[in-house]
């Protein structure tokens, strides 16, 4: 993919060989795995940012691992950017030039703080039991296979666009990229939800909801792909005291659950604006164009996987399994009634958070 996109790419294939390959051949930027059996992402980064031939290359993480205290490592340790299989070309690229751009522009020597920074309680990344670790590495393992799967999908579609039949492929790679994603989103909240009720910690601060909600949908979108998801701002959304990380991230996986409801197959423009609740709490509403539920799947959306009668709820995804548990985490209510135009969603925050 790098390849074909102009750029000169070294590989190694293990902790060891990647810090010869990156002393030898002076790279501009190194994407790093996380786990590899040798040594880890981690420790490679760190010595990288040790050694003064090799620490003002940039560092991008590339894994499977998703929990915010893997992230929180990464960047402590001096990484610029961080992403998450299985990869997609364009996030990916983007990536990839945005971190060149800004390291040609101003290269940052390692700081002591990177060179020195101590394992902690919240960075380290510990399984807790040999079945934990070896469920790690099973999903790192799926997740990487899900992202190979995904680019030779796009590559199919590239060297035969000009053949015949053209729709049928399409349609093909259309369907099974969808089952790659649908695999991923189970990876995905699984490896989340066990972070959300083994050791999260929240790390509430002054978050702004739009921010987290466009992040939230380029992030599906360069996932998904069809249907893209943009929004539309109906007044100013208000600044909240919360843990920006899981705020985004419940975002993401609503949008994942309601892109197999749209209406639209191609596109999804999702309205938000400020709202306040009865009690008189800041929150926001989100109104989503697709189908629209029926008066059990309100009832039930927010606590479908822990609630047994709401669990036929037509088209909605693996990813309400987490939405129970991060609402506890966030302080936030949550409720949906549906419009004439699809589904409104409401959403107040604590102020305590």
């Amino acid at each position: 993919m790098l390849t074909k996109s102009g750029y000169r790419v070294l590989v190694a294939e293990g902790g060891n060989a990647a810090l010869l390959r990156a002393k030898k051949g002076h790279p501009d930027l190194i994407l790093l795995d996380a786990m590899m059996p040798d040594m880890d992402g981690f420790e490679v980064c760190q010595a990288l940012k040790k050694d003064a031939a090799t620490a003002a290359i940039p560092v991008v993480f590339v894994t499977a691992l998703t929990d915010s205290e893997s992230k929180t490592r990464a960047f402590n340790l001096g990484a610029v950017d961080f992403i998450s299989k299985p990869i997609q070309r364009k996030a990916t690229l983007a990536c990839v030039a945005r971190s060149l751009k800004q390291s040609l522009r101003k290269p940052e020597p390692a700081t002591p703080a990177a060179k020195a920074q101590p394992a902690s309680k919240n960075t380290q990344l510990k399984p807790t039991s040999l079945n934990e670790g070896i469920l790690s590495a099973v999903m790192h393992d799926l997740r990487g296979s899900l992202g190979g799967a995904i680019g030779l999908l796009e590559g199919i579609q590239d060297e035969l666009k000009e053949e015949a039949n053209v729709e049928a492929i399409t349609d093909s790679c259309h369907w099974l990229h969808r089952s790659l994603i649908g695999m991923d989103e189970a990876l995905h909240v699984l490896t989340l939800r066990r972070s959300l009720l083994s050791d999260f910690e929240c790390k509430p601060k002054e978050c702004d909801c739009l921010k987290a909600l466009q992040a939230a949908a380029v992030r599906a979108t360069e996932l998904i792909q069809i249907p893209s998801v943009t929004l539309s701002p109906q007044g100013e959304l208000p600044k909240i005291h919360t843990d920006t990380f899981l705020l985004e991230e419940f975002y993401f996986l609503l949008f994942r659950s309601l892109c197999t409801n749209t209406v639209d197959e191609t596109s999804v423009t999702i309205k938000a604006g400020p709202l306040k609740d009865a009690s008189g709490l800041p929150g926001i509403f989100l109104e989503v164009p697709m189908r629209p539920f029926s008066e059990q799947e309100c009832r039930g959306f927010f606590n479908v996987m822990t609630d047994a009668r709401y669990r036929r709820i037509r088209g909605v995804g693996i990813s309400l399994v987490s939405f129970d548990p991060m609402l506890r985490l966030l302080g936030m209510k949550a409720s949906v009634e549906a419009i004439e135009t699809g589904n409104r969603f409401i959403f107040s925050f604590s102020p305590t958070r």
